[in-house]
């Protein structure tokens, strides 16, 4: 079963369970990026869920929409910030962006290295990157009752897998945080009951939520040429093998030909 735009504007907009896995998913975005970005946040796949703080706080807002997902309008009270591309061809700039948020956007990809070599692109040395991936070990990682279904059209991820991806497309991995514990669209599951699962899972770091939230940043390593600029770790070394000098004192012929005074 393949995922479209309106399934997911459906189910995050239209349904009570929906409004609380974005409501959950947002906090924990909110707890990695406490502060005003100051610049751009981009978003990738279908973001719009957990972007909303953003243009709250005034930042500017961005959401790429792979074609295979179709286009939506967004947000619906203000001008449209959805932007349909092909994954690998983002229609923006290198290294001008701050923050981006990838989610739903690489379970559906057919190759993950073009939007992970896109995002790297765009972004700005030490800019920053959130995924958020459908977490292949997680207690309920078949529940078909949340867009995170493992058996959609992705197997799902582990977070080592996740981890060498990054790694991989050169990003520098800074943290990870399992989400989504609770079986969510379970008869009796409340979102106040869902928030108490996801607060006692974390607090003992259990990676089987549903889904898989890693932060990254974008780091810029300069090329070394071997064997040049190698450390030196004293001066010293420098003056191994060298012979010790055995100074003579100065004759009358040394003094003569230095032009230096007779000895008296």
């Amino acid at each position: 079963m393949l995922i479209n735009v309106t399934q997911l504007e459906n189910f995050y907009s239209g349904t009570e369970l929906g409004q609380t896995v974005s409501q959950s998913l947002a906090n924990q975005i909110n707890l990695v990026w406490p502060d005003p970005v100051g610049g751009t946040v981009v978003g990738y796949g279908f973001a719009s869920p957990v972007l909303n703080r953003f243009i709250a706080q005034n930042e500017r807002v961005i959401n790429l929409i792979p074609q295979q997902l179709g286009i939506n309008y967004w947000p619906s009270n203000q001008a449209n910030k959805n932007v349909q591309t092909i994954e690998s061809n983002w229609p923006l700039p290198s290294s001008g962006i701050e923050r981006v948020v990838i989610m739903h956007g690489l379970e559906i990809s057919n190759n993950y290295s073009n939007p992970l070599n896109e995002c790297w692109r765009i972004l700005a040395p030490e800019g920053q990157l959130i995924l958020v991936v459908p977490n292949k070990i997680g207690l309920f990682s078949s529940n078909k009752a949340v867009p995170f279904n493992c058996s959609w059209k992705s197997s799902g991820f582990t977070l080592k897998k996740v981890r060498q991806l990054l790694i991989n497309h050169k990003f520098q991995v800074m943290d990870h945080y399992p989400a989504l514990f609770a079986p969510l669209g379970a008869k009796g599951i409340s979102g106040q009951l869902t928030r108490f699962f996801e607060s006692a899972c974390r607090s003992y770091s259990m990676n089987l939520g549903s889904v898989i939230i890693v932060v990254a940043r974008k780091r810029i390593f300069l090329r070394q040429n071997p064997g040049i600029g190698e450390a030196v770790k004293s001066g010293i070394e420098i003056l191994k093998g060298a012979k010790v000098p055995n100074p003579k004192p100065a004759t009358r012929t040394t003094r003569k030909t230095l032009n230096l005074s007779p000895i008296k």
